[in-house]
């Protein structure tokens, strides 16, 4: 039994606490990597997505308005700054702006660099994109067939 007057106190040694920060140190050093494609993963899942939509959106405006719509890079022919949707004059909607997320890159692979649906959905030729992280590392290939099918798949950028 201890004495009145001692004080019987509970905590962490210097040392149990020094051996928890070593071990987390440990662990944040092995998952921060691997955090980081996740990331990079996501943005270009997220562009690829983007890019799908400003695909599809034109396509289906070409076959509404039963007129050419045209999706062409907002800066002459880099993607990577983003695309505009340009509808025909006399619509009634307006041009739309699609921005790229920051740390991709997108690259016409195939095809003009402006890509012009026809009142009936096609577009002749098709095109094809490549969507990578500006690290390098998986990427996607988005393919439109001159049908104005739109497809993507995955690919390793360099």
């Amino acid at each position: 039994m201890a004495s009145p007057g001692a004080r019987n106190e509970r905590g962490f040694t210097l040392i149990e606490l020094m051996v928890t920060i070593v071990v987390l140190a440990i662990v944040l050093a092995l998952a921060v990597p691997s955090f980081q494609s996740v990331v990079d993963g996501s943005r270009v899942r997220g562009t690829t997505s983007e890019l799908i939509t400003a695909l599809n959106t034109a396509r289906a405006h070409a076959i509404n308005f039963r007129s050419s719509v045209t999706l062409a890079p907002q800066s002459g022919s880099d993607w990577n700054s983003g695309w505009r949707l340009s509808f025909p004059t006399g619509s009634s909607r307006e041009n739309e702006d699609f921005h790229a997320p920051e740390y991709t890159t997108v690259t016409l692979t195939q095809g003009a660099s402006n890509l012009v649906f026809t009142a009936r959905g096609v577009i002749p030729g098709g095109r094809q994109f490549r969507v990578c992280s500006a690290k390098g590392g998986d990427g996607r290939i988005v393919s439109i067939s001159p049908f104005g099918q739109v497809t993507n798949e995955k690919t390793t950028c360099s």
